[in-house]
């Protein structure tokens, strides 16, 4: 699903964490083939060669206990998976709560809430799913988890009312029925890729429980939530952390680390002093960072530094429905004005790759006769002028008259969030260039939750921000024009040809035909120039070396945080 990321917002259905399960909400930017890598992986593995301290297996002499503390630039928005579709909140609510099936390590679809031995039957015609359910598996308040639940959580998405997050994903199913209290019968209308027909059941199932008979958006649910997750909610203090507790009951076993806080600190470089002196375990690097700062043999001796291809692209993105920016040409003139060598060196030192479309670079779907727009700022002002946007009073800037015989200036606003540097950085250098054609452009800040509500309530001119994908190439939620208003098509984009092929690219039985669908609407959608894609940052991490067990796979760094552990004498 997609989520709206303080690092990228997240198109992921799957959060790409915590074994798989997740939360697959996000801006959000907040979801979502789902059996294989969008692209070519490297095994992540520590920075420095031959350094495996942090990753030794965390089965035997493994400890309970401790806390673990990792960083971040925003605070959750929600923890009700009904309404949560940013990054910060689907980190947590992949812990609280878990879905029918998930993505093991391999990236292979496996149960999660559904029976391990006997997961799911499916129809011959690929309609009728017969999922059947763990027993034994309880809400973290002691209440039986059931098919009732899952029937609950299906019924509720799917009410245009409540206008889930990701209600979209359940448009396409006829019926959900409870056949006995661990067995469910899901029936859809149509045939659709098997992946696709899964991924759906990898969103966290809700307790039926705790939310009926209320209005779900306005429930205290979405402060103190109830999952059947590794974690159990303890604590929130707005922008301040977050505090989960191991669940003792957990039906895959208890986590061997007693507390996971979720700790606010808006300014990298804040966070990275925190690191330093120990106030926190993990963060997030950026770039400059991780070349420079996370460096020498006393950082070297505390913590491991990973560094892994990204699963998210960033792109500066135009509001559509702005009438500054309906002109193609005005588009792909912006476009055209932004050199993403320059951004990649200058401001990821070189740890990324220029994004090229929807798709990231080695993904089965991308099209590989589709190439990033050349840096051709000559080319950038002539489309400008052939749009009408001409300097006629020599003040610099480029102007025209609009509908009403008024002078108009080209001037709007780009917005990026607080605390994440290299949005500010690239921000930064593509103002300086679209100056340099003529444009009257300034870069905003905004804390987290008020960029949310620019995206959410279309009131931005232009925003860099990111989509954190899922492993399935499918972006329906992104880029289909019904999205547009309950959905995460944040920009308002809308081709109808476009809308037709991704449909059918999640109807396709096999990937040729999907492949051919989705090199179409690649192609289809850069032409289009919705936004200026930028570039594919690479994952960058450092962890504590008091921690054991951590694996970064393909799935992330915290794919198996339950087996993270610490050593008695080192736990705090």
């Amino acid at each position: 699903m997609t989520k709206l990321d303080k690092y990228s917002l997240t198109h992921n259905r799957i959060k790409r964490e915590q074994s798989g399960k997740s939360a697959i909400f996000g801006v959000i930017l907040i979801l979502a083939a789902l059996l294989f890598a969008l692209f070519i992986f490297v095994e992540p593995r520590p920075d420095k060669p031959g350094d495996n301290s942090s990753a030794q297996t965390s089965g035997q002499g493994a400890d309970f206990g401790g806390s673990f503390l990792e960083g971040s630039i925003g605070d959750a928005k929600s923890l009700n998976p009904l309404i949560a579709n940013d990054n910060a909140s689907s980190e947590i609510i992949s812990m609280l709560f878990n879905g029918l099936v998930k993505y093991n390590r391999e990236q292979n679809i496996a149960a999660d809430l559904c029976d391990p031995e006997t997961p799911w039957e499916i129809s011959e015609d690929g309609k009728t799913i017969t999922f059947h359910l763990r027993k034994g598996v309880t809400w973290h308040d002691g209440t039986p988890f059931t098919s009732s639940d899952v029937v609950f959580t299906y019924e509720i998405c799917s009410n245009p009312e409540f206008k889930a997050a990701y209600g979209s994903e359940y448009k396409d199913i006829a019926s959900v029925t409870a056949l006995n209290d661990h067995s469910v019968r899901v029936v859809y209308r149509e045939t659709y890729a098997r992946e696709l027909l899964m991924e759906t059941w990898m969103l966290p199932i809700l307790p039926k429980h705790a939310l009926q008979g209320s209005d779900p958006r306005q429930s205290s649910f979405s402060r103190r939530p109830i999952g059947t997750g590794p974690f159990k909610f303890k604590e929130w203090i707005p922008d301040e952390k977050i505090t989960l507790v191991a669940n003792e009951s957990y039906f895959e076993g208890r986590p061997y680390i007693d507390r996971y806080i979720f700790r606010v600190i808006p300014q990298k470089s804040n966070m990275f002093l925190m690191l330093k002196s120990g106030s926190i375990d993990m963060m997030r690097l950026t770039p400059d960072q991780f070349t420079k700062q996370a460096s020498g043999e006393e950082f070297d001796l505390r913590f491991n530094k990973f560094k892994f291809p990204g699963y998210s692209y960033t792109y500066m993105g135009f509001n559509l429905q702005d009438p500054l920016f309906s002109d193609i040409r005005v588009r792909k003139a912006i476009s055209m004005a932004i050199d993403r060598n320059a951004l990649i060196k200058g401001v990821l030192t070189g740890l990324g790759s220029i994004s090229r479309g929807p798709f990231l670079p080695g993904s089965w779907a991308e099209n590989p006769d589709v190439k990033a727009p050349d840096f051709n700022t000559g080319e950038a002002s002539r489309l400008l002028l052939e749009a009408g946007w001409k300097d006629s009073d020599g003040n610099g800037f480029l102007d025209r008259v609009d509908s009403s015989g008024k002078i108009q200036e080209f001037s709007f606003a780009v917005y990026v969030n607080n605390g994440n540097e290299e949005r500010r950085l690239s921000g930064e250098m593509i103002c300086s260039e679209l100056r340099g054609i003529g444009l009257d452009v300034r870069l905003e800040r905004l804390g987290w939750t008020a960029f949310l509500d620019k995206i959410n309530t279309k009131t931005y001119q232009s925003i860099i921000v990111g989509w954190d994908l899922p492993i399935d190439p499918d972006q329906f939620n992104i880029w289909h024009s019904s999205c547009i208003e309950h959905g995460n098509n944040i920009l308002g984009y809308s081709n109808p040809e476009v809308d037709k092929l991704l449909v059918a690219g999640r109807k396709a039985a096999t990937r040729e035909e999907r492949k051919k669908i989705y090199n179409s609407v690649h192609s289809l959608i850069t032409a289009d120039s919705p936004c200026a894609f930028l570039y594919v940052p690479d994952m960058l991490f450092a962890v504590s070396r008091r921690f054991k067990g951590v694996e970064p796979s393909r799935m992330g760094i915290k794919h198996n945080i339950t087996k993270w552990f610490v050593p008695r004498e080192e736990q705090r």
